[in-house]
């Protein structure tokens, strides 16, 4: 095998580090989304089993419950803006992780490429000194058929 090394070796040591960070921050990010889902369902849960009293009720009951709604209202209109934000980070940590990933895939391919090349280089140098050593031992072998030749003559 070839002992040529790939000349952009350090460039692709550093491009799968590159890809394993991306990685590594979708993973992250896939994490907060489902986080903030979660939260998202449970603040929803609250809201949607806030405790209503039935019938006529004090001005000052009516007002707190009203109150209490409106808050459950807000954190559930948060923990939404929440989920988009997370979203947001999570396609772009995957569009960031699809171009490290795309980058490494190029400099793959043009390393397996350069091994392809230096091993049909290899087999085309074998080749050439089978043939040299063919060529050699057939011309030994034709002088010596023809010195038997003038011998026997």
């Amino acid at each position: 095998m070839s002992n040529r090394r790939f000349r952009l070796a350090a460039v692709l040591r550093v491009r799968r580090a590159q890809e394993d960070e991306a990685r590594a921050e979708l993973l992250r990010a896939n994490l907060r989304l489902r986080a903030a889902r979660e939260d998202r369902e449970r603040t929803a849960l609250r809201y949607r089993t806030l405790p209503a009293s039935p019938g006529p009720v004090p001005r000052a009951v009516f007002v707190r419950e009203q109150a209490a709604s409106f808050l459950a209202a807000s954190s559930v209109t948060a923990a939404d803006q929440q989920v988009a934000r997370a979203a947001t980070d999570a396609t772009g940590a995957f569009a960031a992780w699809s171009r490290a990933a795309q980058r490494v895939e190029a400099l793959e391919r043009l390393a397996q490429r350069r091994l392809e090349e230096a091993l049909a280089d290899e087999a085309r140098a074998e080749a050439s000194a089978v043939d040299d050593l063919v060529t050699a031992r057939w011309t030994a072998e034709a002088l010596v058929t023809g010195a038997r030749r003038e011998r026997v003559s």
